[in-house]
């Protein structure tokens, strides 16, 4: 998992209000009245029901939300080169969302996994160093917490939720943390220059690198925010303690060496690491994703209106097939 909903719904919302008024409403054309917010963690929702994949031929979203890139290579350097992680699932999303020849329904789909993933890989830990399942096998206490957890999960949803708590003191609202649109306000009242990073224009020729440089900016952060002084030395990952690490992720087979799962210890987790990492690094993480996502629904709207001037077009059935889809869903 990347992202809890929280942080899915932050990047959705920031997108929606970074993209171009011409992108929404070719969105809309698609989604109908559906927020970006919301349309950002559906993907999580529907993790494991096959009916929404399998209209997706060779895009089989469910595998693709997740990038390696091990200590010491670049994600173009990679040993690895499996074209099936969220690099792939970007472009194939947009290469649905572009074709006149797919139908609107497949097209919502894809374009909620574009949302989703773009927000994916902006969360350090979901570019992993294939070696401890992005975090997933080191285990955490976090100074006040009744028991562990893993490090993946406190970037997640614990870190945002941290994020969230500094900002409590200057909310109107007691209880705004669970609730997007307060957060995002906040977001842009306290981040300063960091709100106003631009978005980049990208082309054709220019997405396929543009990504690449995404996922490379997330391993370099993923190196660093580690909760021990070992930085990204390439065997750091033989000496976490509170770690179990992997020759093998794909087969769950654990390393020679490896601390055995049973008895890992969990690492401290204070205020000052919380301190360090929650602002700017969490903030810095979800504005550019935020914005970056608005760029990619720019590049795909001109696309898409370029082959087809009638694909942005947001008609009152378009809305209504949108409202019954929902009310179909609730009965169900």
């Amino acid at each position: 998992m990347a992202w809890g909903d929280l942080g899915h719904e932050i990047v959705g919302a920031v997108a929606e209000i970074k993209a171009c008024p011409a992108t929404l409403e070719f969105i809309r054309g698609i989604i109908g009245i559906e927020p970006l917010a919301v349309a950002a963690k559906w993907p999580d929702q529907v993790r494991n029901d096959s009916r929404f994949n399998s209209q997706l031929s060779e895009f089989d979203f469910r595998l693709f939300q997740f990038a390696e890139v091990p200590t010491g290579f670049s994600y173009a350097n990679r040993p690895n080169k499996d074209s099936k992680d969220s690099n792939g699932a970007i472009l194939g999303a947009t290469k649905i969302l572009i074709s006149q020849a797919e139908p609107r329904e497949k097209k919502i789909i894809a374009l909620r996994y574009l949302i989703h993933i773009v927000g994916d890989i902006h969360q350090p830990l979901h570019v992993g160093n294939g070696f401890d399942k992005g975090g997933n096998a080191c285990s955490v206490m976090v100074l006040g917490a009744r028991e562990s957890s893993n490090f993946h999960s406190l970037w997640d949803t614990g870190m945002v939720n941290k994020l969230a708590e500094i900002y409590k003191g200057q909310s109107t609202r007691s209880r705004f943390a669970p609730y997007y649109p307060e957060y995002v306000r906040l977001l842009k009242a306290n981040s300063g220059s960091a709100w106003n990073f631009k978005k980049p224009n990208l082309t054709a020729s220019n997405l396929g690198g543009n990504l690449s440089q995404w996922i490379d900016e997330s391993a370099q952060k993923r190196e660093q925010i580690y909760p021990d002084n070992l930085g990204g030395t390439n065997d750091a990952y033989k000496n976490r303690p509170y770690c179990s690490w992997y020759q093998d992720q794909e087969k769950n087979i654990l390393g020679a060496t490896s601390v055995d799962e049973k008895s890992v210890k969990s690492q401290p987790i204070d205020q000052a690491y919380i301190e360090k990492w929650a602002k700017p690094m969490v903030e810095d993480s979800l504005i550019k994703g935020g914005a970056r996502l608005a760029a990619i629904l720019d590049y795909v709207a001109e696309q898409a209106v370029k082959s087809d001037p009638s694909s942005h077009l947001v008609t009152e059935q378009n809305q209504n097939d949108f409202i019954n889809q929902v009310i179909q869903q609730m009965s169900h």
